[in-house]
């Protein structure tokens, strides 16, 4: 009985997700106090398929915009907590990710929140090897934000929403005089 409630919790679960899309240009498009952005900077050696995100909102994000030469993923998303829980690599072979490797983040409502850069390499053909991380490089999400949506930045901070702290943001916040 257990594993028939849980398997009908999971099929409710990845049955009620959106699909997103990368904004593609320099326009704030927050219309509700309760948005906010999330940046994920990507590094892959190949194109992904998806990747299913739970928390406030279930959202999977496509292969348009997990392919091998994006740099950043930005959407607008409710504000609250999520989790990466799975990425397809292909049709057929995927990561799922349990609860002790769930990376966690949280979408603050008005700011841009970067999460990390997921970084992922698989090597081998026959019997393939997947290195996969979500590494911290805020610095050049600032760069990237700079140069890519300067009129979203100018209306909204760039904060760290992933795992741990980041001093760097917190540093140039506390120097634009945006700390609260």
């Amino acid at each position: 009985m257990k594993y028939a409630t849980v398997c009908l919790l999971a099929m409710f679960l990845f049955a009620c997700k959106s699909t997103v899309e990368n904004i593609k240009v320099d326009n704030d498009l927050i219309t509700s106090p309760d948005q906010g952005y999330l940046l994920i900077g990507i590094q892959t050696s190949h194109d992904l398929k998806s990747m299913l995100l739970t928390g406030q909102a279930g959202i999977e994000l496509t292969h348009k915009d997990l392919s091998a030469d994006a740099d950043y993923i930005l959407i607008n998303l409710p504000a609250g907590d999520y989790k990466i829980r799975k990425i397809d690599l292909s049709k057929y072979f995927y990561l799922s990710f349990d609860e002790d490797l769930i990376w966690d983040f949280t979408i603050q409502a008005g700011k841009v929140n970067y999460i990390g850069h997921l970084e992922m390499f698989t090597r081998g053909y026959y019997r393939p090897s997947t290195y996969v991380d979500l590494v911290n490089k805020s610095s050049q999400a600032l760069q990237f934000m700079q140069e890519s949506y300067p009129t979203i930045l100018n209306k909204r901070s760039l904060v760290f929403g992933g795992t741990g702290n980041d001093e760097f943001l917190t540093f140039v916040a506390e120097q634009q005089g945006e700390t609260e």
